[in-house]
């Protein structure tokens, strides 16, 4: 086992949060001839240049978390003490044993492996990494927090929240990953304004030739990072009139922070190059070596946080919560698989409005699983908010029985403003019933009896809204038992 530095390094490894250029920035390695490994995932309609992901390693890697009771998108920290289960261990030698296989034949080519994934699952890396005497250099991709916020809840239907969470977690176990390794910081926007300048410094600052000469395929590199890539263009969001982002202010904080590392002469992220810590330099700690990475030496640092001690128990517990959640759902996928399904699932279904007749479309809405007989919550970002001045459209259940509202909130997460609320009689009096339902007076929640299969509640309009995306959140309770409703409407 050769220690690490020994070699020469030839293994890329692109680090970043999902939906922050990770996919570009791979597939431009590939354009200039480094190895990306066999069986790649393909392209998708949410990815159109490709993923450039290994498919064999992305699998192994959704076979940890699912064994650990995580997924990839949990926002807390992984379990203590995860490195050293059997899990791990069955990880790391599928791993050893698809590394060897895509690149142990190629010489002295470069290789690159990309899959968000590895942010939270370096440690295990940097284990296979020292077994088999690899020296990794890293690239790292970072992108406004609103924007992949907003890219994943237009993708995996996220709420603000979830996004900025999730951002947050990538961003802190890349940098705790990359603590003292080889390693150069880009942001989306700068790889996406300057491809051919950027992938000049990294062959440089990392000092791994790309088999293929830049400058002779400029015109594939500007063809392939094509700006349109960006569908989501909101980092000035924070500055835009009537908007208080306070709630979320350390987020954007912290890229701020990123973006100047990212913007200094001789970009290579190294500890002789450490900022002065302040409140906005919350992960200059992760880049001096006289330093621990961990939260406790923040602690002095950040007088506006909480003890960040405290921080990492919370984030520890949140993981917990999580963990705890995702083993239930398993449980009952593995109900569902081994019990044939005798009744229809409770279903609850979102439309969001569209600009022309009809307004509820089909295709234009949200659809989810609800659990009978406990109250529970439906989260989801309104994309066009702009619209609701046509109001909105919820059909509680697609069956026969009951149905409690007790709130309904339409906010603005980015400048934490609730735009619409009901909760009391008198705001749900202006909510419209149709079809298949019936409100029943004289109760403490808002009621709907549910004699069909197609209930509709219609929102009040809402005109007059700021052009940002909204969040919508409903308390609610479904059950089939209809005589409970029977007797509350008996002699009417």
């Amino acid at each position: 086992m050769n220690p690490r530095g020994e070699k020469k390094s030839k293994a890329i490894i692109v680090l970043g949060m999902h939906r922050s250029g990770t996919s570009v920035l791979t597939g431009c390695f590939g354009l200039l001839g480094v190895h990306l490994g066999r069986n790649l995932m393909p392209a998708h309609l949410t990815n159109a240049t490709g993923h450039w992901e290994n498919h064999d390693m992305v699998m192994v890697h959704d076979l940890l978390l699912r064994e650990l009771d995580c997924n990839w998108h949990l926002t807390g920290r992984l379990p203590k003490g995860w490195i050293e289960t059997p899990a791990a261990d069955r990880a790391m030698e599928r791993l050893e044993t698809l590394v060897t296989k895509h690149f142990s034949d190629i010489g002295e080519m470069p290789w690159a492996i990309k899959d968000p994934r590895m942010c939270r699952l370096m440690p295990l890396w940097h284990r296979l990494f020292e077994k088999m005497g690899i020296a990794p250099a890293f690239v790292v991709t970072v992108r406004h927090p609103f924007e992949v916020a907003n890219s994943l809840n237009k993708r995996n239907d996220f709420s603000l929240r979830k996004g900025l969470l999730l951002w947050y977690a990538h961003v802190r176990d890349t940098f705790e990953a990359i603590d003292g390794h080889k390693a150069f910081l880009v942001t989306y926007d700068q790889l996406l304004a300057h491809p051919v300048a950027m992938l000049k410094k990294i062959e440089k600052e990392l000092g791994i030739p790309f088999p293929k000469a830049i400058d002779g395929h400029c015109s594939d590199i500007l063809s392939f990072v094509n700006p349109g890539l960006k569908h989501h263009r909101i980092a000035a969001l924070h500055h835009q009139p009537g908007n208080d982002t306070s709630s979320f202010s350390h987020f954007i904080t912290l890229y701020d922070h990123i973006q100047w590392l990212a913007s200094r002469p001789g970009r290579e992220v190294s500890a002789s190059q450490s900022p002065p810590v302040d409140a906005g330099a919350l992960y200059s700690v992760y880049l001096s070596d006289n330093k621990p990475a961990t939260i406790d030496s923040w602690a002095s640092q950040l007088d506006h946080l909480a003890p960040l001690a405290l921080l990492e128990d919370a984030l520890y517990q949140l993981g917990e919560e999580e963990r705890r959640l995702n083993h239930h759902q398993m449980v009952k996928e593995r109900r569902l698989l081994e019990t044939k399904i005798t009744h229809i699932p409770f279903m609850a279904q979102i439309f969001f409005p569209c600009d022309a007749p009809p307004f509820f479309r089909e295709e234009n809405s949200k659809t989810c699983v609800v659990q009978p007989d406990r109250w529970q919550e439906i989260v989801c970002m309104i994309p066009s908010p702009q619209h609701l001045v046509n109001g909105l459209r919820f059909d509680p259940s697609n069956q026969k029985g009951t149905v409690w509202i007790s709130s309904v909130e339409l906010k603005n997460p980015a400048a934490g403003v609730v735009i619409f609320k009901a909760d009391d009689p008198e705001a749900f009096s202006k909510f419209s019933v149709q079809s298949h339902a019936l409100k029943v007076p004289d109760q403490k929640d808002f009621t709907l009896f549910v004699y069909g299969f197609d209930p509709i509640l219609v929102f009040p309009q809402l005109p007059d809204l700021p052009d940002v995306p909204m969040e919508l959140r409903i308390w609610f309770k479904v059950s089939g038992d209809q005589s409970i409703v029977r007797d509350l409407v008996k002699g009417c």
